[in-house]
């Protein structure tokens, strides 16, 4: 009980200080003085509550005790909140759905082609007469509004998913800024988040790389048995963007899945030492896979139907030189590799 209420108290005693090596050691210390003192306290008959006032009788005020712990009152940085629990939960919450918002975002606007694929493939299904390759195109014509029309629902629903969830983390920047200090309620939130959440990062990032090798095979399958079924390459083609689509979604999923529980602990890349490091790359990975999606989007307005040839090795060559940089990036800065 003593040790809990302890460090409570000197969540709000170091609150001004920022969290460096220096500044927890002097914690730690303190921390340590306290609690001797306390324990010679009740060793000696005094009770808890008595033992407790009189420990912060003794060292509650830190100019008085900073030279016994060799610790620099003059060192401040602006003022911080100290972040609670519910708002540790609130915000590791926040991020998960985020995440999962996002991936269904990108995946939406790299899927928005198969509507219209799967409309035109059963439009030849249906209505390609005898001997010939393709239907007519009064035929196609009102399959080809329609999928036009989802297409562009899509996208746009995409885009506005991806707007939406970055807006609503708005009111958690002070944490993602670092402007905060992590209470102990609020680390043991985060740890009893990772009992619940022990998702492992990197196999769903695994599980969409497999993905995205097998795509292919479903257009490679039909076009195969194809013969004069003209439409059903088409099928293949919509099942093959659909895969890479999900795979899309595991990846943006995935990455960044400890992210929101080391900006309330300040630990790795989003310790105050790393954190204007960590902003650059953060940027550097924002930019990255706007452009990624944007060429795509570009390539789909400019190509047609023919850009899903190229879709594959386009996203398997936009994810391995991610996940190529990030690695070096990681192994030269973050030792412990952690992501960006």
């Amino acid at each position: 009980m003593s040790e809990q209420y302890f460090e409570h108290y000197l969540d709000g005693m170091f609150a001004p200080y920022p969290n460096t090596p220096e500044v927890a050691a002097a914690r730690t210390d303190l921390h340590a003085m306290m609690q001797d003192k306390y324990d010679n306290l009740v060793a000696g008959g005094v009770s808890s509550n008595a033992a407790i006032g009189q420990v912060i009788s003794e060292f509650g005020d830190l100019s008085e005790v900073a030279p016994l712990i060799s610790f620099n009152t003059t060192i401040t940085t602006p003022q911080k909140d100290l972040i609670s629990a519910e708002e540790a939960h609130d915000y590791l919450v926040a991020d998960y759905k985020a995440r999962r918002a996002n991936g269904v975002g990108a995946a939406l606007i790299m899927s928005c082609a198969v509507p219209l694929i799967l409309l035109g493939s059963i439009a030849a299904k249906l209505y390609t007469p005898p001997g010939a390759s393709q239907p007519p195109d009064s035929a196609m014509a009102p399959f080809g509004v329609a999928g036009i029309t989802i297409l562009l629902l899509m996208l746009g629903f995409g885009v506005f998913t991806l707007a939406i969830t970055n807006n609503r983390l708005k009111r958690f920047r002070h944490i993602i800024k670092g402007l905060v200090y992590t209470t102990t309620e609020a680390k043991e939130e985060v740890y009893k988040w990772r009992e619940t959440h022990s998702n492992r990062p990197g196999i769903l990032t695994a599980v969409g790389v497999a993905l995205c090798v097998m795509s292919p095979i479903p257009l490679i399958g039909f076009t195969g048995v194809a013969n004069e079924q003209h439409w059903l390459p088409g099928i293949g083609v919509a099942i093959m963007l659909s895969l890479l689509a999900v795979a899309v979604n595991l990846f943006i999923s995935d990455n960044g899945a400890r992210d929101a529980e080391k900006y309330i602990l300040q630990e790795g890349p989003f310790a105050p030492e790393e954190r204007s490091r960590y902003r650059m790359l953060a940027s550097l990975n924002i930019a990255y896979w706007l452009i990624v999606v944007a060429v795509y989007i570009a390539c789909i307005l400019a190509i047609g139907a023919n850009i899903v040839i190229f879709t594959p090795i386009y996203w398997l060559m936009a994810v391995a030189i991610f996940y190529l940089g990030r690695t070096y990036i990681n192994r030269r800065h973050f030792p412990e590799d952690y992501s960006f």
